[in-house]
C-alpha cells in the first residue's frame, strides 16, 4: 500500500503525551528504574553483612553492585536521549497521517512479580516527499494497546528535518487512509 503525505491532519497540544507519559513508554527508562532498585538492595545488604561479619567480603559484592550501577546508568542514558527525541519531535514535528502495522506484546519481565508485560504499536506514516517510514509506540499498557488493530489509521509526528524520527500520538485519523 501507498501512502500520500495528507496536511490536514493536525495535533493540539492537549493531545500530546505529557513528559511522565513518555518515560513510562520508555523501556529503557523502566530498566534503568529496575537495575536502580536492585543495586540499592544489594547495596544494602552488603552494607549489613559489612558491620555483621568481622571479615568482610569485598570483591564479589562489589563487582555485582557495579555490574547494577552501569546497567543503570547505561539505560537511564540511553531512556533520556530517548525521551528527549520524542520531546524534540513532538516541539517541531510536522503531524502525518499514518497506518498501524502491528500490535506485539513485549515481554520484559524477569520474574513473574517483577514486571507486567508491554505492548508496542508499530506503524508506518509517509513524510512530504512521499517516502515511507516506520516507528513504533514505545511501551503501552494492554488498555492503550486494545483500541488498535492493524490496518487502522492514526497519526504521528515526525521531524521535517529527519523524517525517520517520529512520535506514536495515539490518536486516530479523521479520514481514512489515502492510497
Amino acid at each position: 500500500m501507498e501512502f500520500r503525505f495528507d496536511s490536514s491532519q493536525s495535533v493540539s497540544p492537549g493531545e500530546l503525551p505529557s513528559m511522565l507519559a513518555l518515560m513510562r513508554r520508555s523501556l529503557c527508562v523502566k530498566r534503568a528504574a529496575l537495575h536502580g532498585f536492585f543495586a540499592l538492595v544489594f547495596a544494602a545488604l552488603w552494607l549489613i553483612s559489612l558491620v555483621i561479619d568481622d571479615t568482610p567480603e569485598f570483591v564479589g559484592p562489589a563487582l555485582i553492585l557495579t555490574f547494577f550501577a552501569f546497567w543503570m546508568v547505561w539505560n537511564a542514558s540511553k531512556g533520556s536521549r530517548e525521551v528527549m527525541k520524542w520531546r524534540r519531535v513532538m516541539a517541531i514535528g510536522t503531524p502525518a497521517q499514518g497506518a498501524v502495522t502491528g500490535v506485539n506484546e513485549v515481554d520484559e519481565r524477569w520474574s513473574r512479580w517483577t514486571w507486567k508485560p508491554g505492548w508496542v504499536v508499530s506503524y508506518r506514516y509517509p513524510d512530504s516527499g512521499g517516502k515511507v517510514h516506520t516507528g513504533k509506540s514505545g511501551m503501552l499498557s494492554r488498555r492503550q494497546a486494545r483500541r488498535w488493530k492493524k490496518g487502522e489509521a492514526c497519526v504521528v509526528l515526525f521531524n521535517p528535518q529527519r523524517p525517520e524520527e517520529s512520535v506514536w500520538i495515539g490518536k486516530r485519523s479523521g479520514s481514512p487512509m489515502t492510497e
